[in-house]
């Protein structure tokens, strides 16, 4: 059931653009959709809030404070994501804090309330993006020295778990093993290589120094891409993306009780979501500067096609439909869109099954020819840590999201092809929550 909703939203995600791009619409188009969609997503955040018996945490209402004065529909919107995102609280019984939490989230609150009205310079202006994600892999470069966390038991005992899955393939390897004969490779080719090669006297130490690295060039890149999202807004947008985005990457691992950074789960973060944050900051970066330098995507998705299973479906869902979408939308006529998807999707498909080709024998050669396709796939037929599904989780937000994007992407929007990526970079991501559960399914 959940594979088969999943393979909905995807085809939906993937076919959406071609409504614009066949049948543009008209200039004197109501947002009638628009209206629909937004009506019942507050709807469905209303039955939400009911069958969790009424639980909304009261910093919510610092939300909609600064949208007073705003209109109507703000405020049914603002409405709408305080109750949706009250579903992110997981971790108590109860949605009471106390005093010193509540004035922090209402702080907080009021501060991104009012943030996006801050115009300051204009950031159409060409932004030094460079310098700012380098400045941005300092930060995440800081943030691996906050070490504290693993003096605690539970933190340190998940460390454990999540490392000792990366680092029991590198052992036996360097213990002389042969892999995929003597011993599976769980998180893929890529990061095995990687951590062999920083291992020096002490894999431990190795990992953690690779895990902070990756992170941090994993941050950079998310930044980069928000710098390049937000170049029509004003800096106040730009601002509170860039800290949505800081707090998404590096907080979302834990939670008040029992705080945990991406450190101690690399398989959430950097090592695991390079891949997708690379190949969308080429995609954007060429987009918004209006050059094509296809070769480094060719040459990422080749990466991603080596370093793992998950990189490999990542950067196919991304790279090879964004190359149709773009031929498609340059050509003439609905006619000549169908021709160019078409070439779009034979291209895509003689560059997978060359590289498969590529990838399959030199698994075979390192394997000693004894591996075969299941053994390659087993951690994904097999996930460990199946986890249940919780229908009244934060599985709304990203529905809520997913909801939003595809009008946009529908009406042929000035960003459509740069939209459209990172909607597939979501739903990509998303297939980690789906390994959690697919033993549940079973």
């Amino acid at each position: 059931m959940i594979l088969s909703i999943y393979a909905a939203l995807l085809i939906v995600a993937l076919l959406t653009p071609y409504a614009s791009a066949f049948f543009p619409p008209r200039a004197d188009r109501k947002p009638t959709a628009d209206r629909v969609i937004c009506t019942l997503l507050l709807l469905c955040a209303i039955a939400l809030t009911i069958v969790r018996h009424g639980a909304i945490p009261l910093i919510g209402v610092f939300v909609l404070i600064p949208l007073i004065g705003r209109g109507i529909p703000s405020l049914l919107g603002g409405a709408t994501a305080a109750m949706l995102f009250a579903t992110a609280l997981w971790w108590p019984s109860s949605l009471q804090l106390g005093l010193i939490p509540t004035l922090l989230a209402a702080a907080l609150a009021l501060a991104a309330g009012y943030l996006p009205r801050w115009k300051g310079v204009s950031a159409a202006s060409a932004p030094q993006l460079f310098p700012r994600m380098i400045l941005c892999g300092i930060i995440g470069l800081a943030m691996g020295l906050f070490t504290a966390p693993f003096e605690a038991s539970n933190t340190i005992y998940l460390a454990w778990h999540h490392w000792g899955a990366y680092l029991a393939p590198v052992e036996a390897w360097r213990g002389g093993g042969v892999p995929y004969r003597d011993f599976p490779i769980q998180y893929g080719l890529g990061p095995t290589l990687v951590l062999m090669a920083s291992c020096g006297q002490d894999c431990w130490r190795g990992m953690y120094e690779t895990a902070v690295i990756a992170n941090a060039l994993y941050f950079a890149t998310l930044c980069g891409s928000v710098i390049l999202m937000t170049v029509q807004l004003s800096q106040g947008v730009r601002w509170l993306a860039l800290l949505a985005m800081f707090f998404a990457t590096y907080f979302w691992t834990g939670f008040p009780i029992d705080f945990a950074g991406p450190a101690m789960t690399p398989s959430v973060a950097g090592l695991r979501f390079l891949s997708i944050s690379a190949l969308l900051f080429h995609i954007l970066y060429a987009e918004q500067r209006k050059i094509r330098r296809d070769w480094i995507g060719h040459a990422i998705w080749l990466i991603d096609l080596f370093w793992s299973p998950e990189a490999a479906f990542f950067g196919t869902l991304i790279w090879w439909p964004y190359l149709a979408l773009r031929d498609a939308e340059g050509a003439s006529g609905w006619r000549g869109a169908i021709i160019a998807l078409a070439k779009g999707g034979l291209r895509g498909a003689c560059a997978l099954a060359t590289g498969a080709c590529g990838l399959a024998l030199t698994l075979w050669l390192l394997s000693a020819g004894t591996i075969q396709l299941w053994e390659f796939l087993a951690y994904i037929q097999h996930p460990p840590g199946a986890l249940p599904v919780n229908p009244l989780g934060t599985i709304w937000i990203a529905l809520a999201s997913f909801a939003l994007a595809v009008p946009l992407l529908a009406q042929g929007a000035p960003l459509t092809r740069s939209l459209y990526v990172c909607l597939l970079g979501f739903l990509g991501a998303g297939t980690y929550f789906i390994s959690l559960l697919i033993t549940v399914e079973k």
